[in-house]
């Protein structure tokens, strides 16, 4: 006799596909892109450390000089020297020494005011000065002093 050779189930596989994109994964890929993006520049720019320490120094020059203004009675400009006569009557002289400007007080030694400068100018107006500073970076910064 035959032996019957039973068949297996009879059912319609499915076809998967495992690795493509679903229209569901676009439209997450889509929003995280888009969401993102626009971050990036503000993540880049907070990474990236900004450098205002020269300016800074420059104001506090500035700062320097408009305090001895103010402790002297009268002022002098003699070359590239910014001469002060303070009330206690000593003598306070601002000048460029290489590529620092430094303070002296009756000619007894400095203090150094500011760094990396590659010239200082000091000059004469009607009612005070202007000084004009350029850094060894190329900077050049003005302010105009009134007495």
């Amino acid at each position: 006799m035959r032996t019957k050779q039973q068949k297996g189930p009879v059912s319609m596989d499915t076809l998967v596909n495992k690795g493509g994109y679903t229209l569901i994964s676009l439209l997450l890929v889509f929003s995280i892109l888009f969401i993102t993006l626009p971050m990036i520049p503000i993540i880049y720019t907070s990474f990236i450390p900004s450098d205002y320490s020269e300016q800074l120094s420059v104001q506090q020059y500035f700062h320097f000089i408009q305090s001895e203004i103010y402790r002297s009675k009268s002022f002098s400009i003699s070359g590239n020297q910014l001469v002060f006569n303070q009330l206690t009557g000593e003598q306070v002289i601002i000048e460029q020494y290489n590529d620092v400007v430094r303070r002296q007080v009756s000619g007894k030694g400095h203090e150094i005011l500011i760094r990396d400068i590659k010239t200082n100018r000091y000059t004469t107006i009607q009612y005070g000065f202007k000084l004009s500073v350029t850094t060894v970076e190329g900077n050049t910064y003005e302010k105009t002093f009134s007495l």
